[in-house]
């Protein structure tokens, strides 16, 4: 698996899915044709290596395979893993272009993972903030773009501090990107 990641890592998707789906088979033959946690890794695994070389469709029908798995492991409650699946899926239909579904997925994914952490600030909750936002300025909402990205940078300020940390860039770039994109200079 750490093999794949560092050949997904350099580009090499051919060889990444090669080990991901040669990992995936081992898993099978060790835990059986149950749902088990591994085996739903490995196709979240999968499913990422085929979003980044930009086959979106089987990224979506690996993360949807994915999330049916974790569902089947952890019942209909929230569960991080679950809402991860949940973001996963959003952000394949926003790469195809489906603002309208990548947004009730993103959404169910925020649901969760407030479910699941409560009213506090945490990271996954602002990355889900940040990804709503990002589909937002996806389809040209460029004031609730704004707004949410906003949120995600107070929330992750609260999280990390007002250090210097890679996600509080992230959040003050996209702040950036929305304001120029309403002729805000």
């Amino acid at each position: 698996n750490n093999i794949a990641n560092c050949h997904e890592a350099r580009g090499d998707y051919k060889q990444a899915l090669r080990m991901h789906e040669s990992t995936l088979a081992m898993r099978r033959s060790v835990y059986g044709d149950v749902a088990h946690p591994d085996i739903a890794s490995s196709l979240n695994n999968i499913a990422n290596c085929h979003y980044s070389r930009g086959d979106y469709e089987q990224a979506l029908r690996m993360h949807e395979s994915c999330l049916a798995m974790r569902r089947s492991v952890y019942g209909d409650v929230a569960h991080p893993s679950i809402a991860s699946s949940l973001n996963n899926i959003a952000s394949c239909h926003e790469a195809r272009g489906d603002y309208e579904q990548a947004l009730r997925m993103h959404e169910s994914a925020l649901a969760m993972r407030r479910s699941v952490y409560g009213d506090v600030a945490h990271p996954d909750i602002a990355s889900s903030l940040n990804n709503i936002g990002s589909c937002h300025y996806s389809r040209g909402d460029y004031e609730q773009a704004l707004r949410l990205h906003e949120s995600c940078l107070a929330m992750r300020r609260s999280v990390y501090g007002d250090v210097a940390h890679p996600s509080i860039a992230s959040s003050l770039n996209n702040i950036a990107i929305c304001h120029k994109a309403r002729g805000d200079y």
